[in-house]
């Protein structure tokens, strides 16, 4: 009876351990989890077994134990190999126990106990059952597992079913997911895919697809989240005459995933150059002004998180220099031209022979030093010009506050500003009737930032025109 107790206990606690997502970090490596886990047993164990039983250590031994479980599902139980093993082991069990029903003159009462016992653990921990019972057997020490296993689940009943139905091809496709992480992006990917279609108009039932299909699929994906793409291959070796067409959408077969593989790839590879490109802006071999024009169109498509930026260029006050600037209409002029395989070759010629329209695609800012300043702590903004042609004679800067919204836009408001003309200084106040907390965002100077890191910026203002700061050393 303790038994029982116990592993309705232990199953209990696995039904309240911590989700996927906030397991991932927290695994070590596999055998350590194992050993965390039968500690888990041994500890839910101890309490069980006390006479002096307290509420508040029972409840902290059975919640280790559901997070060490939960987190040894992450990092050793979620491949297709133990969901093949899974998934036979509840095959070939349950086919034995109908047969066992059949077979009256067979019937033990221990093997009766052992069913109650392994009745109140299934439902918490289904489907992982199996994987638990070597960690069981090893927490309870002397603990024969007959005594919680029927016979019909035994290891030498189970190996028997397997060589009589000559067992089963194990081979999992190499584009298969692997892991919990793969398993979750079938998902993302594949309802990326759709959500495009809908976009472009395509419907959910083109491509071969139909309503019989996706109603498949949702309620697969609905029972057996999130292990349900490891458990395709599993299926598909049950049904030899049958294609998975029958019941996945185009857009979470390997075809369609394959091909967003290799255009994220290329992507990669593509505005990976163009951050390297802008970064080198900031070096002494700048590249040259088209370049740099293309490699902050392509930034557009980073999709840096708003708050990445928000630290990286005003999380440590550091001051960033303006080097590059170019206006709106050479912005959408280049993206016209990129996609217009003759546009592009007019422009060649033109810059071939025209070589002054060169500044179209923008230009270094080296006749000004132009410096700004962002202070995430404060929300300060300073703004200033200190140097004209290389001489610091005239000098104005202007200080306000600013926003910052979860887009990464971020609006200004001068509140003050001072000027120099040679030895002579002026300050003046910026007075405004409305506080700046009640100013739309639309009514304000703003810029719109692409892309920040610990090197460059790049934003496009109010206007539509794109400029590019380096950042400053700390002891300049």
């Amino acid at each position: 009876m303790q038994q029982l107790c116990l592993l309705c206990l232990l199953g209990a606690a696995r039904a309240l351990a911590p989700p996927v997502q906030q397991l991932e970090s927290l695994a070590p490596p596999a055998p350590q989890l194992e050993s965390r886990v039968v500690a888990a047993i041994k500890g839910v164990a101890a309490e069980l077994g006390s006479k002096e039983r307290d509420a508040a250590r029972s409840v902290e031994a059975l919640g280790e134990f559901g997070t060490a479980t939960g987190a040894l599902v992450v990092a050793k139980w979620l491949t297709p190999e133990t969901v093949e093993d899974v998934y036979t082991f509840w095959q070939d069990g349950l086919k034995g126990a109908a047969r066992d029903v059949t077979r009256v003159n067979r019937w033990r009462s221990t093997d009766a106990k052992a069913a109650l016992t392994f009745a109140a653990i299934v439902p918490f921990t289904f489907p992982w059952t199996p994987l638990y019972l070597p960690l069981i057997d090893e927490a309870l020490e002397g603990t024969p597992r007959e005594a919680f296993v029927p016979s019909c689940f035994s290891k030498t009943r189970l190996g028997a079913m397997r060589r009589l139905a000559g067992g089963a091809d194990a081979t999992t496709p190499e584009w298969s997911p692997r892991n919990a992480e793969e398993s979750l992006g079938f998902f993302r990917d594949g309802t990326a895919l759709a959500a495009r279609d809908l976009r472009r108009g395509r419907g959910l039932v083109s491509g071969g697809d139909s309503w019989v299909v996706w109603t498949r699929f949702i309620g697969l994906a609905f029972s057996t989240f999130p292990l349900t793409p490891l458990l395709l291959p599993t299926i598909d070796r049950r049904r030899p005459n049958g294609t998975r067409s029958d019941f996945v959408p185009s857009h979470y077969r390997s075809v369609r995933l394959d091909a967003l593989a290799r255009l994220r790839r290329w992507e990669a590879a593509r505005y990976g150059d163009c951050v390297a490109t802008l970064r080198s802006v900031a070096t002494d071999r700048r590249p040259p002004t088209t370049r740099v024009l293309d490699a902050a169109i392509d930034a557009q498509r980073l999709k840096q998180a708003p708050a990445d930026m928000l630290d990286a260029l005003a999380g440590g006050g550091d001051r960033w220099q303006l080097a590059y600037i170019v206006d709106k209409n050479a912005v959408v002029a280049r993206r016209r031209e990129r996609g217009d395989s003759g546009a592009s070759w007019k422009r060649s010629v033109k810059r071939f022979f025209l070589p002054w329209s060169r500044l179209d695609d923008g230009v270094f800012v080296d006749f000004v030093r132009a410096v700004q300043r962002f202070d995430a702590e404060t929300l300060d903004n300073e703004n200033g010009v200190y140097k004209l042609f290389g001489s610091d004679f005239f000098q104005t800067t202007v200080r306000g506050s600013f926003r910052w919204t979860e887009r990464g836009v971020c609006g200004f408001r001068p509140d003050v500003a001072t000027f120099k003309v040679g030895p002579f200084d002026f300050k003046q106040d910026l007075e405004e009737p409305i506080a700046f907390d009640d100013v739309p965002m639309k009514s304000l100077p703003f810029f719109k930032f692409i892309h920040v890191d610990n090197v460059v910026a790049v934003a496009q203002g109010r206007s539509g025109s794109v400029a590019l700061w380096t950042r400053l050393p700390r002891d300049l």
